[in-house]
């Protein structure tokens, strides 16, 4: 099994046709796009509250907003710096700093269904870290890394929101 969630394409939700020099993109990565001072000027820019992540989920939903289009050129490929994403320790806390940047900038106001349910795994947060480092990285438990990994950055992102929202209470 393949995670694609690192790629444009897994982002997106969305397969780029490759036989095309321009595609239709229905999002941005904000580390490499490049937009006119109009369009720009239209959106309100950035968002300054964002500090960290999350601004280009920002600019692509504000693009939708004024039915300006995104293109992707598939001929370009973009690098991205990976390097705090090897460890799960430090994926995590990467993780956390986005998610907390996103809920300062009013992203993230109130949980989900689904999200209340996954806070009932806060207890097990080392538990489950402890299960995740210890499947074997074979392509047989992909399923069960995908789904581990998922749970993790849920319950991570969830208590990110939770200290947001204490905060603001006091």
């Amino acid at each position: 099994m393949y995670s694609d969630y690192h790629t444009l394409e897994g982002r997106m939700h969305k397969k780029i046709n490759y036989s095309q020099l321009i595609d239709d993109a229905n999002g941005v990565a904000s580390c490499a796009f490049c937009i006119s001072k109009e369009n720009f000027i239209k959106i309100n820019g950035y968002n300054e509250k964002i500090l960290f992540q999350g601004e280009d989920i920002d600019i692509a939903k504000r693009l939708q907003q004024n039915k300006i289009s995104s293109k992707v050129i598939t001929q370009v490929t973009c690098y991205h710096n990976q390097k705090d994403r090897l460890e799960i320790d430090e994926y995590l806390d990467r993780i956390y700093r986005g998610y907390l940047s996103q809920a300062k900038a009013g992203m993230l106001n109130k949980l989900s269904l689904r999200q209340q349910f996954v806070a009932l795994f806060i207890p097990f947060l080392s538990v489950l870290k402890f299960i995740y480092t210890t499947i074997p990285n074979r392509p047989f438990f992909d399923k069960v890394s995908f789904r581990c990994i998922g749970l993790l950055s849920s319950i991570t992102s969830i208590k990110a929101i939770n200290v947001v929202k204490r905060n603001k209470l006091k």
